[in-house]
């Protein structure tokens, strides 16, 4: 609500120099999903991408005609599907009298999306899912060949989670109402930790030491405690997460192999710096068809492409969305005085946004949901602004922002 922003004191100073601009475009370029590049812009006849709009903003710059107070590019209501990234630079730079503000029509739902809508789910027939998920969840759960739907990147799973220094983009993750859906799993999540997690049993002992006065091996595997493990061999990728160390420092690591006999799990991913197992630490193990039970689970045999799923409600009622793309939604370069208003991004395996460098770029009134890694990453540059967002469920961070100059103690300016 930019309005209540406009009133609270802690922010005069972004009500005088950047919130009260976005509203003061003297031209504007109009976008819909339903229009075309050939059109020449206008409400009537609106472009049909993101890319047009900031080329015909080019021509405005190049020929020296920004009007005061900026340019407008008004997005109508729709989902702009989004298979690269919407890539600006310094040459989509506006001025601090005439800012350039991609904006969603007012009172209108505009979606930037990194994914699929899915439709087409059949009962569930396929001979996979029959042999392995359990019988009492069979009646429930759906199912949808992604290929033949002409969804063909599947998707990958990478270690993450804490001591992994670089973030990775996420697997192909599936939303049912805008919210995450959890990948089948083991123990299912309940309302406490107990309940949500198993325990390390035992250690093996092949490489044991000491961490903050706790015995940790550092074998690539543990002893584990309920027998249904030895369920999960010829299950392909078995994951787990735990607090194998610290109850602050989680992370996923694959399965390798299973060995029932001695009930020992061992790891296909090194274990991140100074990490390893202490006997007690807490995991639970996802990406199991056999486990797929309740009520929002779902999993992907990606031998088939067949996606099965459980809806939580009737998908008569919502939309269920798939994330594909694997870099940002927005990626803006050296590029300043650009302001998004009102837009939702999502369901990307990526990052929402990323700015580097430039100077005045302002997220305004925005959703960033269903991210993969992080909501906004602000790389350097001075006076970026993030204010009035929601930002919810995302992979790693909601906003990572660095900038200003230690050696002179020049501030970014940044602000969220």
């Amino acid at each position: 609500d930019l309005g209540n922003l406009r009133d609270n004191a802690p922010f005069s100073d972004l009500r005088t120099r950047r919130i009260e601009r976005l509203n003061g475009a003297q031209a504007a370029f109009h976008v819909s999903p339903k229009g075309d590049d050939s059109a020449p812009g206008t409400p009537r006849h609106p472009f049909r991408t993101l890319e047009r709009a900031r080329d015909a903003v080019r021509e405005l710059r190049k020929a020296d005609a920004l009007p005061t107070g900026g340019v407008a590019v008004v997005l109508a209501a729709g989902v702009y599907e989004r298979i690269t990234p919407f890539e600006l630079s310094a040459d989509d730079s506006g001025t601090p009298d005439s800012p350039v503000v991609y904006r969603a029509t007012k009172g209108e739902r505009v979606v930037l999306r990194g994914g699929r809508a899915l439709s087409g789910f059949a009962p569930l027939t396929h001979p996979t899912g029959l042999n392995r998920i359990p019988k009492p969840a069979r009646e429930h759960v759906l199912q949808l060949d992604l290929g033949s739907v002409g969804i063909t990147d599947l998707g990958t799973f990478h270690p993450r989670g804490y001591g992994r220094n670089d973030p990775v983009p996420a697997h192909l993750e599936l939303f049912c109402d805008a919210l995450p859906m959890p990948l089948a799993r083991w123990p299912n999540e309940s309302t406490t930790m107990a309940d949500s997690f198993t325990t390390v049993k035992d250690l093996i002992g092949e490489n044991v030491g000491e961490f903050v006065n706790k015995t940790i091996d550092r074998t690539n595997g543990f002893v584990y405690d309920d027998p249904r493990h030895a369920s999960w061999r010829d299950e392909p990728e078995v994951l787990l997460f735990g607090y194998w160390a610290r109850m602050y420092a989680g992370c996923y690591l694959s399965v390798a192999s299973i060995e029932p006999e001695k009930r020992r799990l061992r790891i296909a991913d090194p274990m991140p710096p100074y990490k390893g197992f202490i006997k007690g630490g807490p995991y639970y193990a996802v990406n199991i068809l056999r486990e797929l039970d309740s009520p929002g689970e779902w999993y992907l045999d990606k031998a088939s492409s067949m996606l099965f799923f459980w809806p939580p409600s009737s998908l008569k009622q919502g939309e269920v969305v798939v994330s594909l793309l694997e870099s940002p939604l927005l990626t803006i370069n050296n590029a300043s005085h650009i302001a998004f208003q009102g837009l939702t991004l999502e369901a990307t395996r990526s990052d929402g946004v990323v700015i580097t460098g430039g100077a005045d770029v302002i997220l305004a009134g925005c959703v960033l949901r269903d991210i993969g890694v992080s909501g906004v990453i602000i790389k350097n540059g001075r006076d970026h602004v993030v204010i009035g967002c929601d930002i919810e469920h995302v992979g790693d961070s909601g906003v990572i922002m660095e900038g200003g100059d230690v050696p002179t103690l020049t501030p970014s300016g940044h602000v969220v």
